[in-house]
């Protein structure tokens, strides 16, 4: 279980990640641009694992009639903590996201369970007797530098990536909400090493805890200006759309950017581009990171008329490769779209 402790701590550290995407080590880790996946099958892995390993520890103390052992020994009462809220971190991110509890579907709830992994990490530092460190337990060192090196990576972020931005507007569709952000020089240097990536934003104004990430693309006029587009599907993006009578100018804060799968664009000279619904935005980023310098092809399948109709109005599309856009919608789009 080693290793998978270890990726599930390293696909979260986003300032490392970042660090490493500029580096040549990028070329052997595919968790650099594709942390997420990396960190769920991880994180299933654990999960499962600590079952069977206590299965086996039960098995062991009743054969030898120390059973005693699972509320006086520190391999005991460590383990019973593990298992206890290992369910509470995994279970709502695994299988609650559109079924099941109602009372758990909510992101904010989960993203809070899933926080209880520092409760599991600390108390896993005393699994292990000091008298069993000679002789491969390793589980102390292996947790306490996996779980320290995460936490200063927060704190990084928070502290040195993160930069509030008063001047953002804000385009209110019926759809969602477009943000355009002036952001700083730093962002932008980022964002180009980046390919846009994505980055989280808060907007202390709707709810100054929660913290949601979102693709990033640039204006087509003005690379200095990164822009999102914030669909309207779950609680925080309904929220932040009812708040919105009318487009506006307000504060946000953002962090960020960090890379994304999109980065591996950069490999290839022909590029086909497959995005639907909202997934347009991760493909805009590749389009205005790519499109001076090679052949870049979109293929969009989208129902939505107003989201089709504002990145067609607004020049987002305009580069030397084909696009061919699928409109799946029933409403009937304006005469001009089709020019």
């Amino acid at each position: 279980m080693y290793p998978m402790i270890v990726i599930v701590f390293f696909t979260k550290m986003k300032a490392l990640q970042t660090f490493f995407a500029k580096t040549p080590y990028s070329m052997y880790f595919a968790m650099i641009t594709e942390g997420h996946d990396y960190h769920v099958y991880a994180g299933r892995y654990i999960a499962f694992d600590i079952w069977i390993h206590t299965a086996f520890h039960l098995l062991r103390w009743l054969s030898q009639g120390n059973m005693e052992l699972l509320g006086t020994s520190p391999a005991g009462q460590t383990g019973m903590i593990a298992i206890c809220v290992t369910p509470l971190i995994t279970f709502p991110m695994m299988y609650f996201k559109r079924k099941g509890c109602a009372l758990l579907r909510p992101y904010e709830i989960r993203k809070a369970m899933h926080y209880l992994f520092y409760v599991f990490a600390v108390g896993l530092c005393w699994h292990v007797p000091v008298s069993a460190i000679p002789n491969g337990g390793f589980l102390p060192f292996v947790l306490s530098i996996s779980i320290g090196l995460y936490t200063l990576d927060s704190f990084y972020v928070h502290l040195f990536m993160c930069e509030k931005i008063e001047t953002t507007k804000f385009n209110v569709l019926s759809s969602g909400v477009k943000i355009s952000m002036p952001v700083s020089e730093r962002f932008q240097r980022q964002a180009f090493h980046a390919r846009n990536g994505f980055a989280y934003i808060n907007l202390p104004w709707v709810d100054n805890k929660q913290w949601h990430p979102f693709s990033l693309f640039e204006d087509p006029n003005d690379p200095s200006i990164q822009e999102m587009f914030l669909m309207k599907s779950g609680d925080w993006t309904k929220a932040v759309h009812s708040a919105l009578a009318r487009d506006t100018t307000r504060p946000v804060w953002i962090k960020g950017p960090f890379p994304s799968p999109f980065g591996h664009a950069s490999s290839y000279d022909n590029q086909i581009l497959v995005a639907s619904g909202i997934g347009i935005t991760p493909a805009l980023g590749a389009i205005s990171a790519f499109k001076s310098t090679r052949r870049v092809n979109l293929i969009w399948a989208v129902r939505d008329p107003e989201m089709l109709e504002f990145f067609m109005e607004k020049m987002y599309l305009e580069h030397s490769g084909w696009n061919l856009i699928f409109y799946t919608g029933k409403k009937p789009l304006k005469p001009d779209i089709y020019n």
